[in-house]
């Protein structure tokens, strides 16, 4: 009735190896993305250069997005409405990486809270998408941050800001 091959010891079948295979990617994958969601609000504001609230006034694609580049590179041009941490002028550029596929995107007219570097060219997002969060009627998110709700007021957020840029200064 039942057939019963044996298998070869030394040659796996298709299914252990493609088992082999997924795990090991799936494994892979799990310690990038580790890696990339650790931040918490704490973290990226001492990781940040400049933090501002602003508007996305123009977006200029520098490089088009291909198979290769999943994303375009963007010169993004920002009116600063409200300075957080750092100096900076009234307008800024930020340049975004189409290489980096975690890379922060931007709509015209968006409101947004940025964590901000300092580049070669303009200026960059901390952490790729994690360092902008948008802002719509009054209310931040979504907020990719470790220990924090995916939406807060926006005025609860920059308080909690303001307290952890106070506790760092009155560190030695």
């Amino acid at each position: 009735m039942f057939q019963v091959r044996a298998m070869n010891p030394r040659m796996p079948s298709k299914r252990y190896a493609y088992i082999l295979v997924a795990t090991t990617l799936l494994s892979l994958s799990t310690f990038a993305y580790g890696k990339l969601f650790p931040f918490t609000l704490a973290e990226i504001v001492g990781r940040s250069d400049f933090i501002v609230v602003g508007n996305v006034r123009n977006i200029v694609v520098e490089e088009e997005k291909s198979a290769a580049r999943p994303l375009p590179g963007l010169a993004v041009t920002i009116s600063v409405n409200q300075l957080i941490k750092g100096r900076l002028p009234n307008e800024i550029e930020i340049n975004t990486d189409p290489d980096f596929v975690e890379e922060a995107t931007f709509r015209q007219h968006e409101n947004v809270l940025l964590f901000l570097l300092r580049g070669k060219k303009g200026h960059g997002v901390a952490q790729g998408f994690m360092g902008k969060i948008p802002i719509t009627s009054g209310i931040a998110g979504p907020v990719y941050l470790t220990n924090q709700p995916e939406k807060i007021p926006v005025e609860k957020l920059l308080a909690e800001i303001e307290r952890i840029l106070k506790e760092g200064s009155k560190r030695p």
